[in-house]
């Protein structure tokens, strides 16, 4: 079976590390880590089974080792080649932090996307093929546990032509914090230039953990239900709608919370594959990431086959991103 370990539609992206073991002057083996953090990924479509590659994105970091900058090139210039200096861009996504927490976002990506919602939701097409899976993943990645998040969304190079100046076009600004206790949070969104979208959007999380195995990431109206294996790795991720009070969600009545969707997720030795469902509990479609030296290299998109039902043996891959990583600074 073939399978991108997306949730819900979303890829679920975090920082990697890989541990190398040493010897010391005592004899004893020392076990130091070594931090990597995401420096590029590239996106291929498929014909049969030849790669075109169709996109790339590209992350600059602080002195903290957190995203700063993350530009997505949408061609590969005149020179007919990608990953120089002529490749063309389509937007970039800046991220600016502040503050610690000594326990951040349990899932910081889900956070934004959800939170982005309602503007990709009703404004999806004035956004001229950004999409939210990417924009929530770009300052989520490599992710340092601060208490404050704003990211920058921007589509245009401005009056002078030339991107990443002073006079680049906002289309959109994303705050994400934690309003002093890792138990709530918030992310307010605001996208003045979006023809229609004039309201600032507030949503507020709660996180909820029933015990180490289970854990919930609540917003009014739905939340998620995280089924945890001892590795502290999902092994179901379900989205459940309710009703009553956003601040009496402890005492729903979980019974009759209606399943909208969920992701399973299973592990290899160097892999993991996921296959979503639908309200139905019919399967969606399969994804698969693979591992190599610890880290992610490849995320694989899947089809549903000759016999048209994602998450079966004859699925075939149909877009695929390549990671790079290099040592952290």
């Amino acid at each position: 079976m073939k399978y991108s370990i997306s949730v819900a539609g979303r890829v679920l992206l975090t920082g990697v590390m890989a541990v190398l073991a040493g010897c010391g002057g005592n004899g004893k083996v020392t076990v130091s880590p070594t931090k990597y953090r995401l420096l590029e990924i590239r996106g291929y479509t498929y014909s049969g089974t030849t790669p075109t590659q169709t996109s790339r994105q590209s992350f600059s970091y602080n002195s903290g080792n957190e995203p700063e900058t993350v530009i997505y090139f949408k061609g590969k210039g005149a020179n007919g080649a990608w990953g120089d200096n002529d490749d063309v861009i389509s937007y970039y996504v800046s991220c600016a932090y502040s503050g610690k927490m000594d326990v951040g976002a349990y899932d910081l990506e889900s956070e934004i996307y959800d939170g982005l919602n309602s503007l990709f939701t009703g404004f999806g097409v004035a956004l001229g093929g950004i999409t939210q899976e990417d924009v929530s993943r770009s300052c989520a990645s490599n992710y340092n546990n601060q208490s404050a998040l704003t990211m920058k969304l921007y589509n245009g190079p401005g009056a002078d032509g030339v991107w990443k100046t002073a006079d680049d076009a906002v289309l959109a600004t994303i705050n994400w914090k934690m309003p002093g206790t890792a138990a709530d949070s918030e992310v307010t969104v605001t996208a003045p230039s979006v023809t229609g979208y004039t309201a600032t959007t507030t949503l507020h999380d709660n996180y909820a953990f029933s015990n180490g195995a289970i854990r919930d990431l609540v917003r009014p109206g739905y939340y998620r239900h995280y089924e945890l294996n001892p590795q502290n790795r999902p092994t179901r991720i379900s989205m459940y709608s309710y009703s009553g009070p956003f601040s009496a969600w402890l005492s729903r009545n979980a019974a009759s919370d209606l399943r909208l969707e969920h992701t399973d997720f299973s592990y290899g030795t160097n892999d993991v594959v996921k296959c979503h469902y639908d309200l139905m509990g019919m399967p969606t479609d399969a994804s698969r990431d693979v591992i190599v030296n610890g880290l992610l290299s490849e995320r694989q998109r899947f089809d549903a086959g000759l016999d048209l039902t994602p998450c079966t043996g004859d699925d075939a891959v149909t877009y695929l991103e390549g990671f790079t990583f290099e040592k952290a600074q």
